[in-house]
């Protein structure tokens, strides 16, 4: 764009180029019109004009070739070495660029863009010839997870597309200098923590704070996690802000307040990120997982969010196990007690009530990593209440052994073959447990009544793990019915717009799959419509919509255990967390 002529140049004779302008374009590498006390390219973009006071400015200021990071920004002297680091021709001056640890900048463009060399006078090196620190390397160990059986368009971009990412800062007109009112909301942004978003992406996160975070979180604690841990982690990473941006895009398109083809190129982008993530990690340019394993739990609750069913999110949990037990368990990488405990209750509240969706006959590794199992472990012994398992953490510990005790009832020609002394005693032992179970602590009644329809729904788990329990009779029938009826009892007491409904949808799972009676299945299919209404998460709609098909069984195959084949018959892979 021409930079609007200054009115007291002369239209008559030789037109003189100016070789001055003010600092702010100069570092900028834009053209200025020098127009004073503010030109109008300072004006558009609304930053400060600033002009140099003397000729050592101007010499400062020609060989360095970027501005001064008091003035419009924190500035890493590694950024301008990177290749995916932005130029000063690129970002704003005013834009905090968070780094990693090694250097590398977060902020787009992250992928596919050919770097662009430095042109400031005092850089001795171009970027595309020397080697960089905070480069990275695309080698050919990709997270390959991430594109397998995603139904996802392919991740590369085409020949001649934008590589820009949708939180691209646009540039805005120049607001009428008689606005009073857009003077003020240029204000208002110039004080935001995160100056560099689009009014979009500045709209994501208000609804994040607002709604989506809310919805993931069962108010079992004062505080949110999803706001107290992860906003500030945002802070400090561009990419963990993007990953929270598209799970709150995805929100917002469940909700129907957002167009859904706008949520997917969010998505695209944010899964563009975390494979970055993960080949930095993986190369060495990035030292510590935290980013890494945070970035999978977010991709994990924004499929929780989407309501995916083509099974992302185990793709995500397999990634995130190994990440988090060098995280939690190395003393190299210490981090805080309570981001320790959210990790972990994250971890193992999505890993444990995802089994059931897993054909037990032919999974026999540990879904859950036994060191972070111990790790948990030791949290439920201290009457640990979270904010997604509540007080029912020791309940979903439990979850993998039953899960065992089930892979053997139902596997043929095993050895030695079941039941032996060793499962009876398992049997009675998880039995023992399950009914000896009492809420630790709750801070409400919602979240203790909720603690007792996870006691009864494992305990249906437990019942219908033995084969042939369908046609069972005696004590075995009425512990089911039993269990059954305590279940609804406690449903009864729980409203279906409780916040507590959140983490309450594998529960629903099991009891619904043990349902014999229309009554009983009115009854769970009007509260997952409202509680869908009230949360807007698609794993709820996509739960409902599980259920339907599982009662279309015949009685003698209905059971938690055919969960799993009904996913597969169907093509619904679904995660309860």
């Amino acid at each position: 764009m021409f930079a609007r002529p200054r009115e007291n140049i002369k239209t008559c004779g030789p037109i003189l180029r100016v070789r001055t302008g003010c600092l702010t374009c100069r570092a900028r590498k834009k053209k200025c019109d020098e127009s004073k006390p503010a030109c109008s390219g300072c004006k558009r973009n609304r930053l400060a004009c600033r002009w140099s006071t003397s000729a050592q400015d101007r010499v400062q200021l020609s060989t360095s070739g970027v501005a001064s990071p008091s003035r419009y920004g924190r500035y890493h002297p590694q950024s301008s070495k990177s290749k995916t680091a932005p130029t000063a021709s690129e970002v704003p001056k005013e834009v905090v660029v968070p780094v990693s640890s090694s250097g590398v900048s977060f902020l787009q463009p992250l992928l596919d863009s050919p770097p662009r060399p430095t042109h400031g006078g005092g850089s001795s090196t171009s970027s595309s010839s020397a080697p960089n620190i905070g480069s990275v390397t695309r080698s050919s160990t990709k997270a390959d997870m991430l594109q397998d059986g995603f139904d996802m368009p392919d991740l590369k971009e085409e020949p001649g597309s934008s590589t820009s990412s949708p939180y691209e800062v646009p540039e805005l007109p120049q607001p009428d200098p008689y606005l009073q009112q857009g003077t003020t909301e240029a204000a208002l942004k110039s004080l935001s923590i995160f100056p560099g978003l689009d009014d979009r992406s500045l709209d994501l996160l208000s609804y994040y704070l607002s709604r989506t975070a809310s919805s993931m979180f069962n108010g079992s604690t004062e505080y949110n996690p999803f706001i107290s841990q992860l906003i500030p982690l945002s802070y400090s990473n561009r990419f963990i802000l993007q990953l929270l941006l598209s799970q709150s895009a995805s929100h917002r398109a469940i909700s129907e307040i957002d167009q859904n083809c706008l949520a997917q190129k969010d998505y695209t982008m944010s899964l563009k990120l975390f494979q970055q993530a993960i080949d930095e990690y993986v190369n060495g340019h990035e030292s510590s997982p935290l980013w890494v394993a945070i970035g999978a739990l977010i991709m994990c609750f924004t499929e929780t969010t989407k309501g995916d069913k083509q099974g992302v999110i185990f793709n995500h949990l397999n990634a995130t196990g190994p990440l988090l037990v060098e995280l939690v368990l190395n003393p190299t990488f210490a981090i805080r007690d309570d981001l320790k405990a959210f990790i972990l209750e994250y971890y193992v509240y999505t890993a444990s009530t995802s089994m059931i969706s897993v054909v037990p006959t032919i999974y026999e590794s540990p879904f859950i990593k036994p060191e972070l199992e111990y790790e948990a472990q030791q949290l439920a012994d201290k009457g640990y209440v979270g904010p997604l398992c509540g007080c029912w953490l020791p309940l979903l510990l439990l979850i993998p052994r039953i899960f065992e005790l089930g892979r053997r009832s139902m596997t043929a020609d095993l050895q030695p073959p079941f039941p032996t002394a060793d499962d009876f005693a398992i049997f009675s032992t998880l039995q023992a447990q399950i009914l000896a179970f009492v809420p630790s602590a709750p801070p409400n009644r919602d979240v203790e009544i909720c603690g007792y329809v996870h006691q009864h729904a494992l305990h249906l788990y437990l019942l219908t793990c033995l084969a042939g329990h369908q046609s069972s009779k005696g004590i075995h029938r009425a512990y089911i019915n039993n269990s059954l009826d305590q279940a609804f009892f406690y449903l009864g007491l729980l409203s279906p717009e409780s916040r507590v409904n959140t983490s309450i949808g594998w529960a629903l799972a099991v009891i619904g799959s043990c349902t014999t009676g229309h009554s009983q299945q009115d009854e769970l299919r009007n509260r997952l419509n409202i509680m869908f209404g009230t949360l807007r998460l698609g794993n709820i709609r996509a739960t409902s919509e599980l259920l339907e098909h599982v009662w279309a069984l015949p009685l003698s195959e209905r059971s938690p255990w055919t969960i799993c084949r009904v996913m597969q018959e169907r093509g619904i892979w679904i995660s309860f967390a």
